[in-house]
C-alpha cells in the first residue's frame, strides 16, 4: 500500500511534529511505501496564481481553473504542484495531519488544497464523489486540538467535533472520491504527562496498523 502523510506543523518539538515522525517511521517498518509532504520546513506557499503553472494562456486575465484544465491536459503544471499531484495520484491512503485552526485546518494546508486539487486530474466532470478519481482510496483527519474532549462533543460547547469537521470530509475528500475514515482526534496533548502522549501515539499506531480493515465512516451530505 503506497502512503501519503501530509503534514503542517507549527514547531519541530510539538507533539504534533513527534506523532508525524512516529507515524512516518512506524509505516516504513512495517514495509510501506511512504510519501511525505512537510509543509512547514518546505516553505509552501499557500497563494495561488500564475505560478502554479509553467505558462498561462491568458496574460490579461487569470482563471485558475481554466489554466488547470488546459495544464492537465498538456502537462504544463509548474514541477512543485505536478511533484504534489502525483503524489496524491499515487497514493492508496492518504494520512493528513495538523492541528485544528479555527474549526479547520491551517490556512497553509488549506492553500494546498486550492493549489493541487486541480481541474481535470484530481476531479473534474462526471469524475466527483462516487465517481471521483480518488474511488477506492482511503484518506483520514489525525488532528491535534489543544482544547478538552467535553467542548467538541455534542451539546459541548463548539458543538460535535465531526460536524464541524464536515466540509473537510465531504467538500474536500468525499469530493474527488476518498473514502473517509473516522478521524483521530487527539485533545489537549499538552496537558498530559509524557508517558500518556506516548500511549495516545501507540493507540494510534496500532490502529493504523489495521487501517486497510476499517469500513469508511458515515459522513453528512447536508
Amino acid at each position: 500500500m503506497n502512503i501519503f502523510i501530509l503534514h503542517y506543523f507549527d514547531d519541530v518539538n510539538s507533539f504534533n511534529h513527534r506523532l508525524f515522525l512516529k507515524e512516518r517511521d512506524f509505516f516504513k517498518q512495517n514495509g510501506f511505501n511512504v510519501a511525505v509532504t512537510e509543509l512547514t520546513p518546505d516553505n509552501f506557499n499557500p497563494v495561488s496564481g500564475r505560478e502554479n503553472f509553467q505558462t498561462c494562456s491568458n496574460r490579461d486575465f487569470f482563471c485558475q481553473k481554466k489554466e488547470e484544465r488546459i495544464a492537465s491536459a498538456k502537462g504544463n503544471f509548474h514541477p512543485d504542484i505536478e511533484r504534489e499531484i502525483k503524489k496524491l495520484e499515487n497514493c492508496d491512503f492518504l494520512l493528513w495531519q495538523f492541528p485544528l485552526r479555527n474549526f479547520s485546518m491551517p490556512a497553509v494546508l488549506k492553500g494546498y488544497v486550492d493549489k493541487t486539487f486541480a481541474l481535470g486530474r484530481i476531479y473534474g466532470g462526471i469524475n466527483i464523489y462516487e465517481n471521483g478519481f480518488f474511488r477506492g482510496k482511503r484518506s483520514l483527519l489525525s488532528i491535534i486540538s489543544e482544547d478538552d474532549e467535553d467542548h467538541f462533543r455534542p451539546g459541548g460547547i463548539h458543538g460535535n467535533i465531526r460536524e464541524i469537521l464536515n466540509p473537510i470530509h465531504r467538500g474536500i475528500l468525499q469530493y474527488v472520491g476518498f473514502d473517509v475514515l473516522g478521524d483521530q482526534i487527539f485533545f489537549a496533548p499538552d496537558e498530559k504527562l509524557p508517558q500518556e502522549q506516548e500511549q495516545m501515539i501507540q493507540d494510534f499506531l496500532n490502529r493504523l496498523l489495521y487501517i486497510s480493515a476499517e469500513s469508511p465512516a458515515v459522513i453528512n451530505r447536508y
